[in-house]
Parts: structure tokens; C-alpha cells; sequence
């Protein structure tokens, strides 16, 4: 799926409306197939469904009227029910979370058949006719008997609604969904889908460092709109390094907020290109990023992992003080740490069409100080999520990492080793224990490093 697709898709599927809407247009067909039958086979209705419907036309009216008007009701107070959580959600946990109860497909079920039971019962209604001028009276039996079933079943997903709601609010629910996004859209790592290693014989830094020796040839390229870096369409710089464009350097990382006027990339030209070749180019460099006003999962895992930090850091506030959720997501985001210390995170030095490319990227330690830092500053006072990150931190240096990785997770440890204070922790068995932990750990990751060596 190419870029623009991809994007268009994410947003629709992260949006309140899809399910609902293709409901609707199956209530839309639904009816006059149903209408169609009664009015072609009724005969063999009756004789395969007798208790279909029997009674006046008035009668038909009044129950369709009734469905119709009570499904109209029943969606309102869904709707007001969808706008509670999503306050409460922002309220509580963060307002980055809101996309996930946006785009639940339960929640979406329900209003989509509401929806499409209110829709179905009033185009049947309108084909229930009196006699009068040459008409017979026509009541739709089957589509009725439909109707009812459809009606009923609003019944039963009203209390599964209601159930569906509870269990959403639920913060462990939200973690687990959010850690799940981030597994799932974090097996491949920007870049890694953009061409390939540059030259794996130079570090990233030496070659970064020769390109911006050339002044001479380098244009740069700034953005004519704000908002969030979504997406860098690697096809399109497929198109764009070609000659005569011999290298380029993207500046903004994945999820920062490019501002107008900003620099986004980097061209290098080869010698004597005209000026309407070097506007040609910088059109196809803005068209190679996408920005928009919110970020996503999809787009970029480590916007998952803000959304989880936000949630620690909101169950440490005084408000809250709910440690507990704290602990279980320094657990899920040691999970995302672990997985990523075995693998090898792809080089921002990219090659396409043997001509260089730049993309910044976060590192593993970076990474590491993006998923731990503020909410072990948070939980400067607490001494049990103190310990669960030390128990994390333990946890992943167990996977055995390569050794460059474990630079990182001994700051991590240090760090904590700076907090153990009177200050902060006023009793002296608690800090000792703390302490102890957190010398072995360091003991563990210093005799690996010394192994390695």
C-alpha cells in the first residue's frame, strides 16, 4: 500500500465513524431486498414463516414507529455515554489515549447497529401501504419479523454496551491495549523500510560529518505548513535521490512538530544544476513528508510509549496516587526495551540508488531515557515503583543484550542509586534494601561488560 493510501487508511480505521457507516449502508440495502421478498414470495413466507407478523397495518406502523423512535432515543444516550468516557479518559489518564477509545470496534458496533436498526425500520415503514385506488394491502411480514430481531438484539448489546464501557475505563485495559500497539508496530523500526545501510564500514557520525563538509552544493529545503512529522514516503525519495541529486538530510525525527519555515531537508545537487531544476526538487522534497495535526501508533511506536508514560506519570501525581499502575507500566515498557536490546536498530545512514540519505532516528539509549526517565524522577518517593524499575532494568540486562547496549540501562541504574536519599526515602531499612538491589545490578551488568571485553 503506497503512502498516501497508508495514511488515508490509518485515519479512517482510527476514526468514530467507520463501522457505523458501513452499517447503515448495509441497513440501506437490507430493507428493500427484505421488502422485495415479501412483495415476490409471499406465499412461500407464509408457509415457511407464519409467525412472521400478523396484524393490521396501523399495527405495523406502530411497532416500526416504535423501533425507529426508540433506537433514535437509545443512540443519543450512547453518544453521551461515548463523550463521558472519552472526558473521563482525558481527565485521568492522558489525552493522547483518547484515539483508542476512538477507535474501538465494540463501542463502534454497537452505535453502528442502533444506527442502522433506526434507518432499516423507517424505510420498511414506508413500504407498508392501505388499501385504496386499485392497491391491496401490503404489510412486509418478513421484513418485520427483521425488524424485531434487530430490535432485540439492540436489547442485549445495550447491556453488553454497558459492560463494554466499564471494562474500557479500566486502566490496565488501556495499558494493555496501547503495549500491544507498540509490539505490533514496532517490528520494523524507522528507517529500516527506506533503502538500506549506507556503508556499513563508517559509523553514522564520520558520515554525517562528510556530508556536511559540502556547503557548497547543499540546498535547503523548508516547510510550508506545521504540524507533526507522520510519515517519510521512501518511494518518493526513491524518485527524488537521483541524479542530480547526489545526498540528502532529513532534520526532523519521526513525531517532532516541524513549524513553518522550519528546515526539513537537505539537498545536495551535483555541479551546475539550474534553478528550475532545484525548485523542481524542492517540490518533490516537501511531497516526500507527510505532517499532521495528531500523531498514532501506527505511525510512530514511540508515541505509544508517550501515551504509557503519561499514564505513569499521572498514577504518581498527589491527585492519584495509584503506584500500582505505575509499576504495571514500567513493566510493559521494560517488555518494549527488552525486545529492542536484542535487536539491531537500523541505521539512520540510508542508501538509495548508491547516493546517500539521512534520517534521524532515535537510538537504544535514547529510547531507554524516553521509556524511564520521568517516571523514575516521578517516583523519587516511592519506593516500590522504585524497586520495580530496578526489578525491570534487571529483567532486561537477564537477555543478555550486546555489550553497547548496557550503557544505558547502568545510568538507569545509577541514577536510581542517586535517589536512594533521607530525603526522599526516610526510612533506613527501605533505602539499604533499595540499595542492595541496585548494587547487584550494577555488579551483574559490570561482570558482563567484563566478559564481553
Amino acid at each position: 500500500m503506497k503512502l498516501r493510501e497508508l495514511n488515508w487508511w490509518i485515519s479512517v480505521r482510527e476514526s468514530l465513524w467507520l463501522v457505523p457507516a458501513l452499517f447503515v449502508v448495509g441497513a440501506l440495502l437490507l430493507a428493500p431486498f427484505m421488502v422485495y421478498l415479501d412483495s415476490n414470495y409471499a406465499a412461500a413466507i407464509d408457509r415457511w414463516f407464519p409467525f412472521a407478523f400478523e396484524g393490521s397495518t396501523e399495527g405495523a406502523r406502530l411497532i416500526l414507529g416504535t423501533i425507529a423512535t426508540s433506537m433514535a432515543t437509545i443512540v443519543g444516550v450512547v453518544f453521551s455515554i461515548t463523550t463521558v468516557v472519552l472526558q473521563l479518559a482525558a481527565g485521568n489518564y492522558s489525552p493522547r489515549v483518547i484515539v483508542i477509545f476512538r477507535r474501538d470496534r465494540g463501542q463502534q458496533f454497537v452505535l453502528g447497529t442502533y444506527l442502522a436498526t433506526f434507518v432499516y425500520a423507517v424505510l420498511v415503514a414506508r413500504q407498508v401501504q392501505d388499501a385504496g385506488e386499485g392497491r391491496e394491502v401490503f404489510i412486509p411480514g418478513l421484513s418485520m419479523w427483521v425488524a424485531l430481531a434487530l430490535a432485540v438484539s439492540c436489547l442485549g448489546l445495550l447491556v453488553y454496551f454497558v459492560h463494554h464501557v466499564s471494562e474500557q475505563l479500566r486502566v490496565s485495559d488501556i495499558a494493555h491495549r496501547i503495549h500491544a500497539d507498540v509490539m505490533q508496530n514496532g517490528r520494523t523500526l524507522y528507517p529500516e523500510q527506506i533503502g538500506r545501510e549506507y556503508d556499513p564500514a563508517y559509523e553514522d557520525a564520520e558520515l554525517i560529518a562528510r556530508l556536511d563538509e559540502d556547503t557548497e552544493n547543499r540546498h535547503r529545503v523548508q516547510s510550508q505548513t506545521s504540524g507533526y512529522l507522520r510519515n517519510v514516503d521512501g518511494d518518493r525519495l526513491s524518485k527524488l535521490l537521483k541524479s542530480p541529486v547526489r545526498a540528502a538530510r532529513i532534520w526532523p525525527r519521526m513525531g517532532d512538530f516541524v513549524t513553518v519555515d522550519s528546515p526539513i531537508i537537505d539537498l545536495y545537487f551535483e555541479d551546475g544544476v539550474s534553478k528550475s531544476e532545484r525548485a523542481k526538487r524542492t517540490k518533490m522534497a516537501r511531497k516526500c513528508l507527510t505532517l499532521g495535526q495528531d500523531l498514532s501508533v501506527a505511525h510512530n511506536p514511540d508515541f505509544g510509549v508517550r501515551q504509557l508514560v503519561d499514564i505513569a506519570l499521572r498514577a504518581l501525581s498527589p491527585g492519584v496516587n495509584d503506584p500500582t499502575t505505575a509499576e504495571q507500566v514500567l513493566v510493559q515498557l521494560g517488555d518494549w526495551i527488552g525486545q529492542l536490546a536484542g535487536r539491531t536498530i537500523p541505521s539512520s545512514v540510508r542508501g538509495l540508488h548508491g547516493n546517500m540519505l539521512v534520517t534521524p532516528s532515535r537510538d537504544f539509549d535514547a529510547r531507554v531515557a524516553d521509556a524511564f526517565d520521568q517516571i523514575r524522577r516521578a517516583a523519587r518517593t516511592q519506593i516500590h515503583v522504585l524497586e520495580c524499575l530496578v526489578e525491570v532494568l534487571t529483567r532486561i540486562v537477564q537477555t543478555d543484550p550486546p555489550t553497547s547496549r548496557l550503557a544505558p540501562l547502568r545510568a538507569q541504574a545509577e541514577a536510581v542509586q542517586r535517589t536512594i536519599q533521607p530525603d526522599y526515602l526516610p526510612d533506613s531499612v527501605e533505602r539499604r534494601e533499595l540499595s542492595n538491589k541496585v548494587r547487584t545490578l550494577l555488579d551483574t551488568i559490570e561482570t558482563k561488560s567484563e566478559a564481553a571485553e
